[in-house]
């Protein structure tokens, strides 16, 4: 009996396992070549509901080849699959059947070696020991989990507002470490509704038993919602509860990993005046986690979080304001309590394309363990200012600025730490500007400037310097143009200068260590045949310039180039547009490389492919 439930299983395993869900009754295939990995994935979701009959499987697999000179083929394969079947006898009683399963394999690489050698490097033969006869030498350990569950029962639903069901049936699970068969089940209740008359519960669970090991997870949630006038309160709870069984190691010991959580939460809405909204938030969770049979041990996890919100409208602005306090407590093996603040204001104006926000926020976060060995003990202020603003102009027109301002302040509390204490400081602006002047015709060009400047608080005494300053200025432009013959061109430009270096805050002076160059430009022609294949050809170049900075002996400063990396090439795509029930889409880039450092690859080339079939 056991041996007949494997193979079917194991038949249902390979079947539908070759696929899963994106879309709704959906077929996709893809297939991926990067540098020395090929990916092969398969992709399928159906749902099909007749006679009273109702089916839902989705299916996912994926092939993985990884081949590098000097080395066997790795191979990683990954299916995984699910099927719901239910039969409806009348208005309250169904028939179910649940199918998951699972299959994972990864075969690890070894290196290819003539008998005789002892070399353990692919490339050096030098060495000759004829005791060693092998022709494979593996690196690490094959992986392998196989794993199928499957359940039938029934479905009981008297009411709208109430069902149940029960399912019972057999699972087995094969490991490299170890095997396993056994019971499985599941049930699940609901009950109520929380729009109509107040309240909903809802719990459920499965067990899956391999032989001495066991799975399972129940979980069961409550929540009741209450009108006072023109307020109102909801009140949500829930208990859940986890138990995996792990192999630990290669001797076949097992650890049970069991985990158990109650959460709290509640949200109440009432209105201040005609235009503020109040919002009260609170969040309780309590976690504990043991580990049985081994392990790191038991640990406990405690969060609690109190939210303040007003939210208001006045005209085209709308706003809130919100103060946040909250508790982290995390007990592993040492108890570190955190505490934390946030109070953060929004503003935001619409009118039309138009757009102006603003976003103002102060976070303050302490974290303390009353163990005196524990030098962990920190605190951290944060101030973050970011604001967006686009307008339209002269209707063709769209100017855009986004902006940003932080400021991070860390300090130890511990003395043996406080070398780390440091000051944050980022700054960012980016301007843009999108023209579109006449169909067909666009121009979006986007500037960035960055700057984040790391100021260490004690460095007089150290006598070195570690604070740190990294800017970039960027400049990329988009430009499209309608061509004769119904040809669309499209070219593309980025310009990147960053520097590095360390930096003297109080005198705000920079000393550069190095400077890097990236410029990027790609130009492509487009045509779209018979409304619906989209042809693309064009051409990519990317080069990147990296300079060192040293001083010397007579003070002077050196500069010298320390790499230089160049990758061009051809690219062309191919896609199907507006077909209902098909989309096809091919991509191949052929990149040369171009590199001053002698262990950068020759060729990026990659080519990827995309069916999708729709029914």
């Amino acid at each position: 009996m056991i041996r007949t439930f494997r193979r079917c299983v194991a038949l249902f395993l390979i079947l539908p396992g070759l696929s899963i869900a994106q879309v709704s009754d959906s077929l996709t295939a893809n297939y991926r070549q990067e540098l020395d990995t090929r990916l092969w994935r398969v992709q399928e979701t159906l749902r099909v509901e007749e006679s009273g009959y109702s089916l839902r499987s989705s299916g996912y697999g994926s092939l993985t080849q990884r081949r590098l000179p000097g080395y066997k083929s790795q191979w990683k394969t990954d299916f995984s699959t699910s099927l719901d079947l239910s039969r409806r006898f009348n208005d309250e009683l169904s028939l179910l059947v649940e199918m998951v399963g699972q299959d994972f394999r990864d075969s690890e690489a070894g290196y290819i070696r003539d008998r005789g050698k002892s070399s353990i490097n692919p490339e050096d033969y030098l060495l000759n020991d004829s005791s060693l006869n092998t022709t494979a030498l593996s690196i690490g350990q094959n992986s392998r989990i196989a794993r199928a569950t499957t359940r039938a029962g029934v479905q009981y639903a008297p009411r709208p507002n109430f069902e149940s069901k029960l399912l019972v049936g057999g699972s087995f699970d094969d490991q490299i470490e170890g095997s396993g068969e056994g019971f499985a089940g599941s049930s699940g209740l609901y009950w109520g509704n929380a729009l109509d008359s107040g309240f909903d519960v809802e719990a459920d669970g499965w067990l899956n038993q391999y032989g001495s090991r066991q799975n399972h997870h129940v979980f069961a949630r409550g929540l009741t919602m209450n009108q006072f006038g023109d307020a109102t309160n909801q009140l949500a709870t829930s208990w859940r509860n986890r138990r995996t069984d792990l192999f630990f190691g290669t001797s076949g010991q097992t650890v049970s990993r069991v985990s158990e959580e109650i959460r709290i939460d509640n949200r109440l809405i009432g209105p201040v005046n005609s235009q503020i909204t109040g919002i009260y938030e609170l969040s309780y969770r309590k976690t504990a986690v043991d580990y049985r049979g081994g392990g790191p041990g038991p640990g406990d996890e405690m969060d609690l979080i109190n939210r303040f919100t007003a939210r208001g409208s006045r005209g085209n602005w709308y706003g809130d304001l919100s103060y946040q306090y909250g508790l982290e407590d995390r007990t592993y093996g040492d108890l570190i309590l955190g505490r934390n603040q946030i109070l953060a204001l929004n503003l935001e104006r619409r009118q039309g394309p138009d757009s102006l926000t603003f976003r103002i926020s102060t976070e303050k976060w302490k974290y303390d363990s009353p163990d005196s060995m524990e030098t962990s003990d920190r605190d951290r202020l944060i101030h973050r200012f970011s604001s967006a603003a686009s307008y339209r102009v002269m209707d063709r027109t769209q100017l855009t600025v986004d902006a940003l301002v932080l400021l991070d302040h860390l300090v130890n509390m511990h003395e043996q730490r406080s070398a780390d204490n440091r000051w944050n400081r980022v700054f960012r602006i980016s301007p843009g500007v999108e023209w579109i002047p006449s169909t067909g015709w666009r121009n979006h060009a986007v500037f960035e400037i960055l700057a984040n400047y790391s100021d260490y608080d004690f460095e007089e005494g150290t006598g070195t310097v570690r604070s740190n300053v990294y800017r970039r200025w960027s400049a990329a432009d988009t430009v499209n143009v309608p061509l004769p013959l119904n040809l669309d061109g499209k070219f593309s430009g980025r310009l990147d200068l960053e520097d590095r270096g360390r930096l003297h805050w109080d005198e705000f002076i920079q000393e550069v260590s190095d400077e890097k160059r990236a410029m990027f430009w790609s130009a492509s022609l487009a045509k779209l045949y018979w409304s619906h294949l989209l042809i693309e050809a064009g051409y990519r170049s990317h080069r990147r310039e990296e300079d060192r900075f040293d001083l010397a002996p007579d003070g002077s400063t050196l500069r010298s180039r320390i790499n230089t990396y160049q990758v061009t090439g051809p690219f062309f795509r191919l896609e199907t547009l507006r077909l209902i029930n098909l989309r096809v889409a091919v991509e191949v880039v052929l990149q040369n490389v171009d590199s001053s450092s002698p262990s950068a690859r020759n060729r990026l080339d990659r080519v990827e492919a995309v069916v999708v079939y729709r029914w």
